[in-house]
């Protein structure tokens, strides 16, 4: 038979669950102009839009506590599909000093500017409407030229 907690080590456990929040999940949403778009967070392919991510709330709100969790990095998301031009986006603001209430400096942190990003994604021949050229070093070879070169 396991022995009884203490009276003591009870008392410290009633107290932690009684002043601690159940952590709730928020949904991060990114949606855009071309549905199926690549989606990529810190260089890492999450999935495509329309994506919804579960994160924990610290993460949009801030955390109240020591033990919650919190971005220590700026995270930028990045949406690629064919035939558009490809977007960057800043998902979160900061940094904040996190400081606790007797003064100690734990760092910085970031949060979530919003919980839903909707991106509009630029169709490329919309992007890109000027023509392509070059010109060749003087003294250059005219034979080599090719339609871009000279622009025809």
């Amino acid at each position: 038979m396991p022995p009884l907690p203490s009276a003591k080590g009870a008392n410290r456990a009633r107290l932690f669950c009684l002043f601690t929040r159940v952590a709730h999940a928020e949904k991060l949403r990114i949606s855009g102009t071309a549905p199926g778009a690549k989606v990529e967070i810190k260089g890492v392919a999450v999935g495509t839009t329309p994506l919804e991510k579960d994160y924990p709330g610290g993460y949009v709100h801030g955390t109240k506590t020591a033990i919650g969790s919190r971005f220590g990095l700026r995270l930028v998301k990045r949406l690629s599909f064919d035939g558009y031009s490809i977007k960057e986006i800043v998902l979160t603001e900061g940094p904040a000093k996190w400081i606790s209430l007797k003064g100690r400096n734990y760092g910085n942190y970031f949060l979530f500017k919003t919980t839903h990003f909707d991106v509009k994604l630029d169709s490329v021949t919309a992007t890109f409407t000027a023509g392509v050229s070059a010109r060749l070093p003087a003294g250059g070879n005219p034979e080599t030229k090719t339609k871009y070169d000279t622009g025809g």
